[in-house]
This record gives C-alpha cells, structure tokens and sequence, in this order.
C-alpha cells in the first residue's frame, strides 16, 4: 500500500505533534495495514534525527521559533516482503525550513 502526507510548516518544537496528526486524517485503523504505520514511524525517526544533524539550532534553545514541515511516502508491502507486480518497499523523508508570516 502506498502512503503520502504533507505535514504543515509549523513550529519545529511541534513537528512531531503535526506529524502524527496529518498522518492520523488520513491513514487510521482498520483502512491501513500495519506496515505503513511502522513505515510511518520511521519516517518519524528520521526526519526527528534530520532536524538534530541538519538544523542544530533548532533543537538547541535559539531556533526553537524556526518553522520545518515536512513531506513523507511510501509503499509498504504485506509483512515487507516483494509482492509482484508492486514496487518493494521504500521511505522518503523531505524537510523544508520556512519563516513564519509576520502576524
């Protein structure tokens, strides 16, 4: 099953929350297989250990305002394994830096 989501530019300290719930909207029990959501998790994990190594001021205290969002997809394949004719199963993690609209 291939998956795809777009999570919204927002404050890196809540990265993680809009992540979770874009992913939430549109991929819930019982309409997913459990591959994806585990595919789903490390995209998590990964995008969280991009944004450490990549934008180091923004886990440290003096980015903390510095908006990222982000786009995630996949295809999972039942138990991970080839399934003929389907792609095998593979992950891609973008991040972008965006500055918030003066208010």
């Amino acid at each position: 099953m291939s998956w795809n989501l777009s999570v919204p530019a927002g404050p890196v300290k809540e990265f993680e929350e809009r992540a979770r719930a874009a992913f939430a909207a549109s991929y819930s029990a019982p309409n997913i297989i459990s591959e994806v959501a585990e595919q789903f998790e490390a995209a998590l994990r990964a995008a969280d250990e991009m944004i450490k190594s990549i934008l180091p001021p923004a886990v440290e205290g003096e980015g903390m305002n510095l908006w990222v969002g982000a786009s995630m997809n996949g295809h999972a394949n039942p138990g991970h394994k080839p399934t003929p004719p389907y792609a095998n199963d593979m992950v891609t993690v973008s991040l972008y830096q965006n500055v918030p609209s003066p208010s």
